[in-house]
């Protein structure tokens, strides 16, 4: 029969204790990227609402008023129904982007926190076998070993 090889299983427990170590930070730095690409995205999506608006107030007050612009005809004032229909659609599709935009969000911040708590899991798990199993009687010899140094050797 052919020996079993001796497994370096101390090795193995490392490297799952670390791998969780390398979810728990990969994870954490998605979190903190996506969080920024999120808030810019944000910002950019405000700044074009807002700029809708004033535009759609713009027009809705010169349409309001179609004495005080000299010589309007009906040619200018469908157009300028037409801009503040197709703006009111593309506000409302900024609504719609707003609505995917906070949903997207919400699902990677519970994925990067499910990814976290799986590394420190992981983590903790291969910390714990590696001491368990390995590192508490590794240390019991090693102390064993200093104290048969430290007896005198006398005959």
């Amino acid at each position: 029969m052919l020996p079993f090889p001796n497994v370096p299983t101390d090795n193995l427990y490392k490297f799952i204790a670390l791998s969780g170590v390398a979810l728990f930070f990969f994870a954490g730095g998605l979190l903190f990227v996506a969080q920024k690409d999120f808030f810019d995205q944000h910002a950019a999506l405000r700044e074009v609402t807002a700029r809708m608006a004033a535009e759609n107030e713009n027009l809705t007050l010169r349409d309001s008023f179609p004495n005080a612009v000299a010589d309007a005809d009906t040619a200018d004032v469908e157009r300028r129904l037409r801009a503040i229909d197709s703006l009111l659609i593309a506000y409302a599709g900024k609504r719609g982007v707003k609505d995917v935009y906070d949903t997207g969000r919400t699902v990677v911040i519970i994925v990067c926190v499910v990814m976290m708590v799986a590394g420190a899991t992981i983590a903790d798990v291969g910390f714990r076998l590696w001491y368990k199993r390995l590192q508490r009687y590794q240390d019991i010899i090693i102390r064993a070993d200093a104290r048969k140094a430290k007896t005198p050797q006398g005959g």
